[in-house]
């Protein structure tokens, strides 16, 4: 396996926030249902800027919170703010961080007075008594959880849908996910303004999450160290779980 497919598979590990155990299936059989493949974002990565972006990113679904402004930067980092006051920051350490603005922090948002590029360099202390409605940041604790399978190949990948893939997992698995699946679109935190199609995955919530790496966990059957490299010459599926952003959608991360 060469440098560049090495570095191609730690940049999409970085978009995922839990990995779970390998699914030992083959691409025979599924990949007739799989969706666009390519490594994630090849085809337009170079257009994001990393400059401010406000405006509603994506088509939220009930109940979801529109962002509201958006900036990221390969190496830095990203952050997203959200209509009610949530902000979510991603310091290129691969942990998502949480806090939520006053008032009148979200209304220096609207304004551009605020932006994701002040909450990243520190620049918001400066306002700190004004704008934060909580003290600190603290871990991202999402409601819902997206599990999407992933095949990679030795160079690059591409999702399946999760309904291609139920009927492979164990059954106390299966009995779990069965009617949950959803498409979800996606965003690239370092690319404000790229978008992705996304995947159809699972639906879950923390729980239910808890419960289904369990079930993989307990599985007897063969499962792959996704921090190594790739196996090869057979590729496999596996289990992404990314969290749900307040918008509804997934975020990609990595560089």
């Amino acid at each position: 396996m060469n440098e560049e497919a090495k570095r191609r598979a730690r940049r999409r590990r970085q978009r995922v926030m839990v990995v779970a155990v390998a699914v030992s299936v083959t691409v025979a059989g599924v990949a007739i249902a799989a969706m666009s493949g390519g490594e994630r974002g090849s085809s337009s990565a170079a257009s994001g800027s990393g400059a401010e972006e406000r405006g509603t990113i994506g088509a939220p679904g009930a109940g979801a919170v529109e962002p509201i402004a958006a900036w990221g930067v390969v190496h830095d980092g990203w952050v997203r703010i959200y209509a009610d006051g949530r902000v979510l920051w991603e310091n290129d350490t691969g942990r998502i961080l949480e806090r939520r603005l006053t008032r009148t922090g979200t209304a220096l948002v609207r304004s551009g007075v605020l932006t994701g590029a002040d909450i990243d360099d520190g620049r918001h202390d400066v306002l700190a008594s004004r704008i934060w409605a909580e003290a600190e940041f603290r871990p991202f604790s999402p409601t819902v959880y997206a599990v999407c399978f992933w095949v990679q190949l030795e160079e690059t990948g591409y999702h399946i849908p999760a309904t291609a893939v139920v009927d492979e997992l164990p059954r106390a698995a299966q009995t779990l996910v069965r009617g949950t699946e959803r498409h979800f679109e996606a965003r690239w935190g370092h690319f404000p303004s790229q978008r992705d199609p996304g995947a159809e995955c699972f639906r879950l919530s923390p729980a239910t999450l808890e419960a289904f790496q369990a079930s993989l966990d307990s599985d007897d059957r063969r499962s792959w160290d996704v921090e190594g490299d790739p196996p090869t010459p057979e590729p496999r599926i596996f289990p992404e779980v990314s969290p749900v952003m307040p918008d509804g959608t997934l975020m990609y991360w990595g560089g």
